[in-house]
């Protein structure tokens, strides 16, 4: 055995991930800019419910997917069961494919409109074909080779670049159009991931009573990660989904803009913490609350330079897109979701996923997710106000990421998250700003929080990066 840098292995991989994630926001890029150019209102809002759709499917393993992540994770290749893992891959895709065939001969009888029907029909075979992805990619990810997972979505994603690209050249105009190719697309980095995956993919059946009891298995460990997951997103979503129902589905999709121009930001930090879990689980407790707390700090300095980029570029974006006016103001409140989200995503969530503490964080999101639906029912339907829907968005996100910060700490003996002082004094300074000033002056203002915050702390993030760089990881030969 020998020593490894944690610092150099982790942003091996993380440089990998960050390219396929680049390749991701040029694809949201695309999407978010011309998308709404080309297509009505009205066709652009199937494209977001769509979106909005393939967000929940992951929900259909039931923990599978995630109980092998969480279960296997740290462990090595060879420490694996090939033969479980093909099997426990086949059954789920037998079930998918069930539920997937019921739910179109049901559709088919309901009086729901044309647009509807195709979203969900193709959000079905999105199922079948993004489960499996997330399958191979959560084995992958667990014995550390989280670049094939990432080669996967650089596929996925460059080869709908360019057949968007492509119709959008030609001119189609439909939404269905896109998502047929998004789905095609998927297939291809599915089918990428099986390649890769041959060794537990196509190997022989173990028997239907080892493979249900070794699902049983991963389901109980897994399951409480997969409802907090849907859980935690659905504190944004169900407020989307009751603008749906109240305001009808042009007003959802001005929204979901709004909330997917967010997304660029957290594609990156989802692809972080990605490769953090299996490396952080290959540290002892001490290592681990040292990694947390200087990355704490480091996060909540970087990501508040959000700010700053979204001022110039929201100028631009608005010139280009003046019908979505709207999703721009709802976009100045939702901006710091970057913030709370993003550190939810890479610190908070998953030091609770190492520590084995998914039911701490299941119940963090299901009671945040109970005031959220309060509170988006009162603003849709009592208020009927989108812009207080978007305020409470915030809050909710927000609450998560201190109640998360909190729990961890008193649970782990760590110290408690300070820093959050200075995220929540960020986003009411650019919120504030944005609001009642000119965007120079509140990008002045920006400039002169994040300033402030440097002289503050600028010693302890020199400490924290050299800290970081100087831990080192057991690694098997």
């Amino acid at each position: 055995m020998r020593k490894k840098f944690f610092g150099k292995e982790f942003l091996g991989n993380v440089s990998v991930a960050f390219l396929a994630q680049g390749i991701s926001l040029l694809v949201s890029l695309v999407m978010s800019i011309f998308a709404p150019k080309f297509l009505d209102e009205n066709e652009f809002a199937y494209w977001q419910l769509f979106i909005f759709y393939i967000t929940y499917v992951g929900l259909f393993h039931f923990g599978l997917s995630d109980g092998v992540y969480l279960r296997y994770g740290g462990c090595t290749k060879s420490g694996l069961d090939e033969r479980l893992l093909g099997s426990q891959l086949r059954l789920m895709s037998l079930f998918h494919i069930l539920v997937t065939g019921i739910t179109a001969c049901v559709l088919c009888r309901l009086p729901i409109d044309e647009g509807r029907v195709h979203v969900f029909l193709l959000t079905g075979v999105f199922l079948i074909v993004g489960n499996i992805f997330w399958y191979c990619g959560f084995v992958f990810q667990a014995i550390n080779e989280t670049k094939v997972y990432s080669m996967g979505i650089i596929i996925t994603r460059g080869a709908f670049f360019l057949s968007a690209i492509a119709a959008f050249l030609i001119g189609y105009r439909k939404a269905f159009t896109y998502i047929v190719l998004y789905t095609i697309s998927q297939g291809l980095g599915t089918a990428f991931v099986l390649i890769k995956g041959k060794w537990f993919v196509f190997s022989s059946f173990v028997g239907w009573t080892e493979t249900i009891g070794e699902c049983v298995k991963n389901i109980a460990a897994g399951i409480s990660l997969t409802i907090s997951n849907v859980a935690g997103n659905l504190i944004l979503g169900i407020g989307r989904a009751i603008v749906d129902v109240g305001n009808g589905l042009v007003a959802f999709g001005l929204v979901s803009y709004a909330v997917a121009m967010t997304n660029f930001f957290l594609q990156f930090i989802s692809q972080i913490s990605m490769v953090m879990f299996p490396a952080l689980r290959r540290l002892n407790k001490d290592q681990s609350n040292s990694v947390y707390v200087n990355l704490r700090l480091l996060t909540g300095f970087a990501f508040n330079w959000i700010y700053i980029v979204y001022i110039p570029a929201s100028i631009l974006l608005l010139h280009w897109l003046p019908a979505y006016a709207d999703s721009f103001t709802y976009l100045t409140v939702l901006l710091p979701i970057c913030v709370f989200d993003g550190k939810m995503q890479l610190l908070h969530g998953t030091m609770l996923k190492v520590y084995r503490k998914e039911r701490t964080l299941l119940v963090i999101n299901i009671c945040v997710l109970g005031i959220s639906t309060i509170c988006s029912l009162i603003c849709v339907f009592v208020l009927q106000s989108v812009f207080a829907l978007s305020v409470s968005m915030v809050i909710m996100i927000a609450l998560r990421c201190l109640l998360s910060s909190m729990l961890l700490s008193l649970k782990c003996g760590m110290q408690y998250d300070y820093e959050a002082l200075w995220d929540v004094g960020g986003a009411v300074v650019f919120v504030g700003a944005k609001l009642a000033f000119t965007p120079l002056m509140t990008l002045a203002a920006c400039c002169l929080f994040v300033f402030t915050y440097w002289i503050f702390e600028r010693q302890r993030i020199y400490d924290a990066i050299r800290c970081l760089l100087s831990i080192r990881v057991d690694n098997e030969e």
